[in-house]
């Protein structure tokens, strides 16, 4: 079997545990395909770990 065909049968087979083990309000980010950057805005967002900078006046 090639690697990552067993890579990927191990995500899904551990993504069945974490399905059924997690809060209902547990926060999902999509990452296939995703540039990492987006994936890091949307992660920051959802924890509120950063607050919307405001302009500043000159």
């Amino acid at each position: 079997m090639i690697l990552l065909e067993k890579e990927l049968e191990g995500s899904v087979r551990k993504a069945r545990p974490l399905d059924l083990r997690a809060a209902a309000d547990t926060v999902r980010v999509v990452t296939d395909g995703r540039p990492v950057v987006d994936i890091a805005r949307e992660v920051v967002a959802a924890t509120g770990w950063a607050k919307p900078h405001s302009a500043r006046s000159a």
